[in-house]
């Protein structure tokens, strides 16, 4: 029987201790819901146009910002990426030109990050989420 009470015993505890993070876990950040695809670009410069496009997804159900970025700074310059900022409503998508910028001294191949990052408007906070997008270059 006194086994029987200490085994309730560490249950209820263990209960309790599960109850206490469930409810102290952040609900804004749960709330915030961003997709890709494709989920890795490849743009060869001896086309015609090294440019491609790329889907945002908004799969929650509230308005987000957006924010779309180079992660390197030292790729930065090669790109040209419209729009690369804009609020997209919940289970929405929009299409983002990423494009590579004429007479640039490029490497013969390289890889750069493409940064899709989402904030929910008006929440004060500076934390998001996000994905990071490789983009595979060759000339």
């Amino acid at each position: 029987m006194t086994l029987l009470k200490t085994n309730a015993i560490k249950l209820i505890i263990i209960l309790i201790i599960v109850g206490i993070i469930v409810i102290s876990l952040p609900a804004p950040a749960m709330a915030l819901s961003v997709g890709v695809t494709p989920g890795k670009l490849e743009l060869n410069l001896s086309e015609e146009t090294a440019s491609s496009s790329l889907n945002i997804i908004n799969s929650g159900n509230k308005t987000t910002h957006y924010k779309i970025y180079v992660a390197n700074a030292t790729y930065n310059e090669y790109f040209s990426i419209e729009p690369s900022e804009f609020d997209l409503p919940g289970n929405s998508t929009m299409s983002v030109n990423i494009n590579i910028r004429e007479n640039c001294n490029l490497p013969d191949y390289f890889i750069a990050r493409i940064c899709v990052v989402s904030v929910s408007p008006g929440s004060g906070l500076k934390c998001g989420a996000g994905i990071r997008v490789p983009v595979y270059v060759n000339k």
